[in-house]
């Protein structure tokens, strides 16, 4: 079976409209939920290598770039994933502290997505989607 004119191998069809609304109020609802948490246990995360702070980034970040990626929200999945990558093994490993390097490039990465998916914020007027 052939492609249809035009259309790439990759090319997903758009959800329809009410579909896609549905998937963006509960982005901004996880993000609203999931933000606030993710940027405190970064600040600690960075601050002290606490392990337990670097259980709840890894916790948010999975989530989020998770729920990121089917609204075209890429570059905030790419740094939740960032996150995970450089935290994963040492929460995997149960290191307490989390060496401070690691912890730190972790709370960079979580910043960054905190400032990519601040437009999802319930109640922002410069909503994106």
């Amino acid at each position: 079976m052939g492609l249809a004119e035009g259309s790439a191998p990759s090319a997903r069809p758009a959800p329809p409209d009410q579909d896609l609304e549905a998937l963006r109020t509960a982005f901004a609802e996880e993000v609203t939920a999931r933000l606030g948490p993710l940027n405190d246990a970064a600040r600690e995360l960075a601050d002290s290598g606490s392990a337990e702070a670097a259980r709840v980034v890894l916790l948010h970040a999975c989530t989020l770039a998770s729920s990121a990626v089917p609204l075209g929200e890429d570059l905030a999945a790419y740094h939740a994933r960032k996150c995970e990558q450089v935290i994963a093994p040492y929460v995997d490993s149960g290191a307490d502290p989390v060496p401070l390097e690691a912890a730190r490039e972790a709370a960079a990465a979580a910043a960054t997505l905190g400032v990519l998916l601040g437009p999802w914020l319930l109640g922002a007027d410069d909503h994106v989607g």
